[in-house]
Order: C-alpha cells, then sequence, then structure tokens
C-alpha cells in the first residue's frame, strides 16, 4: 500500500509540472493576439504609439499597461512618445 500511494503521489506531482496555467496577472489581463488577421493588421495601422505629455508616475503606469496590453493584441511593439514630433494619429 505504502508503494502504491508514493506511485501516485510521484505521478501526480509529474502531471502538475506539466500543466501550464497562466499566472494571475495574466489570467487577469490576457493580451493574446487578436485572431483575425486582417482585422489586427487593420488595428496595427491605425495605432502607431501612444502620446502624453503628462509624466506623472500614474499615467507612466497607465501608460505601460496600455502599451502591454496593444502589443500584445496587436502583435507589435507600439512605442509611448512624449514628443509626437510631426507624427499624426487617425
Amino acid at each position: 500500500m505504502r508503494y502504491f500511494q508514493k506511485l501516485l503521489f510521484i505521478l501526480l506531482l509529474s502531471i502538475t509540472q506539466l500543466a501550464h496555467a497562466d499566472d494571475g496577472y495574466r489570467l487577469w489581463l490576457k493580451f493574446d493576439p487578436i485572431a483575425n488577421v486582417q482585422q489586427r493588421n487593420s488595428y496595427a495601422q491605425k495605432c502607431q504609439f501612444i502620446y502624453s505629455d503628462n509624466q506623472e508616475v500614474i499615467i507612466k503606469t497607465a501608460q505601460k499597461e496600455l502599451q502591454a496590453g496593444l502589443s500584445g493584441l496587436l502583435g507589435k511593439k507600439i512605442l509611448i512618445l512624449t514628443n509626437p514630433a510631426g507624427k499624426k494619429g487617425e
């Protein structure tokens, strides 16, 4: 009986190592790429950068969260700009 319990414990431990679960942060804010490629490309063309001249900590944090979300959804890096230098949004 002891042998069976040890074997079962090892088996369960092995299975938990194979199981891949999202961590709490990713589970809450899951930003996988948009599945529809045409739609994703359309959004990516419209979203070139994030602009704000406000550099308060809370605004910077919001910019980083928005950047992470958009980068994940669109599959490309979205820049954060404090000086748009001639760039235009649509």
